[in-house]
């Protein structure tokens, strides 16, 4: 009969120790790793005619933002594509998955973007959330979501490339506060009432003149009982956290909270009281849609 040396028993011991202990660090691991293989890892660029997809794998990994945040930089996307060589006298656009672009919503002075701009500018991993460096001082229409696909062109007049009318609404100017909304959806019980914020009474809200969402869904003419809903935000962009359970502390909202939040009639973006604490997630940017759903027995 043999016996294990007492060498190779303790490497056994050390490797089972070891084994043990990575099965309990999930608290170390970096939250930003699943980004880097979860979610959309790519976009497609398109110049002249020509489409090219960019894989993010063979882009390198950057944490622009915080630890938690992996992204490429937005020049390497574009100059990775192969399609162009140099960023000079070119500019861009940004098109989200729901068809949305910055164009005509955010300053002309921005969008389309001069891509020597685009060394600010980075793209997350897993989301393909378009986020600026603080020095470009940008509009936060410029952070656009879920980017699918970056247009480029000689002249900023040629961009959007392709716009099928699935976009923005191009036919007013943005104004220097912000961004003038024209029409807000309340969706209820099968049924939507368009309605114009602008014509409701105001109030102020963050030194900010709002109109209440409790207005809105006053003004919609729906027999609402503010205690048996809850109320759920979009953006023009897409942006729905209460539906995807991104911000599931906040949103969806009591009802009873419709006379707390106010839509800024200067940069079309909800606010709420102060003493909800809420977090930035429920910052609903370019507001479009408020949702009310019965309250789930």
């Amino acid at each position: 009969m043999s016996f294990p040396s007492p060498l190779r028993f303790l490497t056994g011991v050390l490797s089972c120790a070891v084994v043990a202990a990575c099965l309990g660090c999930d608290q170390w691991v970096d939250k930003g790793d699943d980004k880097l293989i979860a979610g959309r890892q790519s976009v497609e660029v398109v110049y002249k005619g020509n489409a090219q997809t960019v894989l993010f794998d063979n882009l390198e990994t950057i944490y622009p933002v915080d630890d938690e945040s992996p992204a490429v930089a937005l020049d390497a996307v574009v100059l990775g594509s192969g399609l162009v060589t140099s960023l000079e006298g070119l500019y861009l656009n940004y098109v989200g998955a729901d068809g949305f672009h910055p164009i005509g919503v955010c300053s002309p002075e921005y969008a389309p973007t001069p891509a020597e701009l685009a060394v600010k500018g980075f793209i997350e991993r897993g989301t393909t959330r378009l986020i600026w460096d603080e020095s470009a001082g940008f509009e936060k229409c410029m952070f656009v979501r879920d980017v699918v696909t970056i247009e480029i062109a000689d002249d900023p007049e040629d961009l959007p490339l392709n716009d099928d009318g699935a976009g923005p609404d191009t036919d007013f100017e943005p104004t220097e506060d912000g961004v003038p909304f024209e029409s807000v959806d309340i969706h209820y019980n099968g049924e939507t009432a368009t309605l114009d914020p602008r014509s409701l009474p105001t109030s102020i809200l963050y030194d900010e003149t709002v109109v209440l969402v409790s207005e809105l869904l006053e003004a919609s003419s729906f027999d609402i009982e503010l205690s048996t809903v809850t109320l759920d935000f979009e953006g023009s962009d897409g942006y729905r956290p209460g539906a995807k359970g991104t911000c599931s502390e906040h949103l969806p909202a009591p009802g009873e909270r419709a006379s707390q939040a106010g839509i800024s009639l200067e940069t079309s973006e909800l606010l709420w009281e102060p003493q909800l604490a809420m977090d930035k997630c429920a910052a609903i940017k370019l507001m479009a849609h408020i949702w009310v759903e019965p309250v789930e027995q």
